[in-house]
């Protein structure tokens, strides 16, 4: 059943949809495979060929419910964005410059995926829009998705921002399918879906199920592609974004992953992003806790380059793999730093690499200019450099090489990098053009100073 504010299902061709408010309250119940929105409950097409479509600088304010049996896809704006019966092409789609305020909730039984303007983007663009809700996914089995604009993204966003508090929660832990991913900006990026200059500011959980993926920006950066009969990985890409919230990641069955801007990333890349939020991992999962200031988890065919984070990382209870940047590694690290504050509450076994960025690696990861100046203890900072795999490297460094431009070899500071002006509370290098102002006004931790 498609339910929306203004229709149930839009049929798009080639024309633009513009200018539309709604304020209706929304409650559904009782109905197998609800796609629901303040706006429209699905956005489709029946055409077979290619579809040029913009929706544009449309609005909702009001609170949306649904609970239902199983299948729900609940955004502010759109349930759901994409859906082709006919096979048709709705790439070019762009839903821009609109807006949804409220709160949002879905509950139920199989997969339910929820989002600030969209629950579920299979096809399309997204530009200029934002979110002012609070999200809350919930269902007894499969994947369950909340994010602060989009709860399971498959398209582009670029320049979009969400500001509210994201929940997902799945009540069952029977199969390893079963898990909630929950993210500031998107709970789920998948089959090269990427995120551009896109920021999210709103507290994250994700509790229950058999793994949990709770993110500032992304719960979980997934690699399976299953879209028109396909089995191959692809990548999801996300650059020049950042996120302010904190990340949670609590009560799984066998894993919990909290990342300050990512809970597990499986494939793709993500660059020139900073994190200042927590993250948190709490409960005594069967195989361990993966918590890190910008990472919970970043498996093989996953790369971070020039990213930085910096909030407190801790795990509360049970087998931890912890770092100030990455929990738990696999992938590759470039021209990366943190300077989180590492806290261990309760653990059993703790698993922490030598230099505090990193918790666990696993597989063959390369990591390259990294400066590590987390708060673990040791008492100085150092880069990482493990190119050579045979012979790393990790050279000590003091707090006031920190501020030095030269002091960062191998960073590009021409396109990518700066340093705060003269004067700025924040001394350390920041990224050009990913709101330079609220970096520079960051403070330094005081075992930087």
């Amino acid at each position: 059943m498609n339910a929306g504010g203004f229709v149930g299902t839009l049929y798009i061709s080639n024309d633009s949809t513009e200018n539309l408010t709604s304020a209706v309250d929304i409650n559904l119940e009782g109905t197998d495979y609800a796609r629901v929105g303040g706006l429209f409950g699905s956005v489709e097409t029946t055409k077979v060929a290619m579809v040029n479509a913009d929706i544009g600088a449309c609005s909702y304010s009001g609170i949306i419910t649904a609970s239902t049996l199983s299948w729900e896809y609940v955004g502010g704006l759109i349930g759901e964005l994409g859906f082709a019966n006919l096979g048709g092409d709705m790439s070019q789609c762009v839903l821009m410059d609109s807006h949804a305020s409220g709160s949002l909730s879905a509950s139920g039984g199989q997969e339910a995926d929820v989002g600030g303007v969209i629950g579920e983007a299979i096809r399309g663009n997204i530009s200029g829009c934002t979110a002012e809700c609070d999200v809350l996914a919930s269902g007894d089995s499969g994947m369950v998705g909340a994010g602060g604009l989009i709860g399971d993204c498959r398209v582009s966003a670029d320049n979009c921002s969400a500001l509210g508090d994201v929940s997902a929660v799945c009540t069952q832990a029977s199969d390893i399918s079963y898990h909630p991913s929950a993210g500031g900006l998107i709970g789920v990026l998948q089959y090269n879906g990427n995120a551009t200059t896109c920021f999210a500011s709103g507290a994250v959980s994700a509790q229950g199920g058999y793994t949990s993926f709770a993110g500032g920006f992304v719960g979980l950066q997934h690699n399976t592609n299953t879209l028109n009969n396909a089995s191959k990985s692809v990548g999801s890409d996300v650059s020049s974004c950042y996120v302010t919230g904190a990340a949670s990641a609590s009560g799984a069955l066998m894993q919990n992953n909290a990342g300050g801007f990512v809970g597990q990333m499986e494939v793709g890349a993500i660059g020139s992003c900073w994190a200042s939020g927590s993250a948190t991992c709490s409960g005594d999962p069967g195989w361990f806790n993966a918590a890190g200031g910008f990472a919970g988890s970043a498996y093989e065919g996953s790369a971070i380059t020039d990213s930085y984070c910096a909030g407190p990382v801790a795990v509360q209870i049970g087998d931890a793999s912890i770092g100030g940047f990455v929990g738990r590694l696999a992938g590759n690290l470039t021209n990366c730093y943190s300077m989180s504050k590492v806290t261990l509450a309760g653990t059993t076994n703790v698993q922490q690499d030598a230099t505090g960025l990193v918790g666990t690696i696993r597989s063959t990861p390369v990591v390259r200019h990294c400066a590590d100046m987390c708060d673990i203890g040791r008492g100085y900072p150092m880069f990482v450099d493990t190119a050579n795999t045979d012979n790393p490297t990790f050279t000590q460094i003091t707090n006031a090489q920190l501020s030095k431009q030269a002091t960062y070899t191998g960073w590009d500071f021409t396109n990518t990098w700066m340093m705060p002006a003269s004067g700025s509370a924040y001394r350390l290098p920041i990224l050009r053009g990913v709101n330079e102002k609220a970096q520079s006004a960051m403070p330094m931790p005081a075992h930087l100073k």
